[in-house]
């Protein structure tokens, strides 16, 4: 998942999905909602087709109930990315469609080893850190399994060792796992965004390219786990949102 759209899911997925594919797995992609062209860079990378579970339905959008697709995915598959829609939290107050409809609900009801990635390039490294604890924190108190985020787009020219450390301690001491620190790229040339004309191999090399490079593949599969598929009050779980926002403290200590 994401603090919100463009901060990169795609592409990361991508990379990490081939680059488990050149190390032997069977990996598979799900989408949660509907847009499934989000996949299809790293469907394409790791030789799979469109399946009726790839992708997860929430509210309205999307083709299999989450259960369902999890089943399937499963006998099939023996390493899973499932990609988030937008931000976790997106859609998690509309009490008008069926639930689940957010990325977060999903990732609670799976147990899901959940990562986030962060895009660094409008706050910067330091606006960005704040921004992903709150975020880990509010996953943390809904339930969710964090294990991992990704900086991405980063600018990593002024970074010293030692303020390298303190990134990597900050999320220690929530218990998560900093996986990779990936640095601003050229992608905004034709042919390199997903949603318009995408040339599959030229967007897929880049993205592989990233993953090996910036991504500790080995600490994911460390992290990743079977889904557990529980069993979550949907409506319980919308009114712990609204309460922890409604509660948010920012008394100093």
């Amino acid at each position: 998942t994401a603090l919100g759209s463009g901060s990169g899911k795609t592409f990361l997925v991508t990379g990490m999905a081939g680059a488990l594919k050149k190390k032997g797995y069977n990996v598979g992609l799900i989408k949660i909602g509907g847009d499934i062209r989000d996949s299809v860079p790293a469907l394409y990378l790791v030789k799979e087709p469109i399946r009726n579970y790839s992708s997860i339905k929430i509210g309205e959008s999307g083709w299999t109930p989450l259960n369902e697709a999890m089943t399937q995915a499963s006998k099939t598959h023996d390493f899973l990315f499932v990609e988030g829609a937008m931000s976790a939290f997106t859609g998690l107050l509309n009490e008008k469609v069926m639930r689940p409809t957010s990325t977060a609900e999903v990732a609670a009801s799976l147990g899901a080893s959940t990562i986030v990635v962060v895009s660094c390039d409008k706050e910067g490294i330091e606006g960005s850190l704040i921004s992903t604890l709150n975020y880990i924190c509010m996953l943390k108190n809904l339930g969710v399994k964090v294990t991992g985020v990704i900086l991405n787009k980063m600018s990593t020219s002024y970074l010293t060792e030692e303020a390298n450390q303190t990134i990597k301690g900050t999320f220690e001491n929530v218990g998560v796992q900093l996986l990779g620190v990936v640095p601003r790229m050229n992608l905004e040339s034709r042919g390199m965004i997903p949603e318009i004309e995408i040339r599959y191999d030229d967007f897929g090399s880049q993205a592989i390219d990233a993953a090996e490079r910036y991504i500790n593949l080995d600490l994911l599969k460390k992290i990743a786990q079977a889904p557990q598929q529980n069993t979550v009050d949907y409506g319980a779980f919308m009114e712990k949102f609204k309460k922890l926002l409604t509660n948010y403290s920012c008394n100093p200590s």
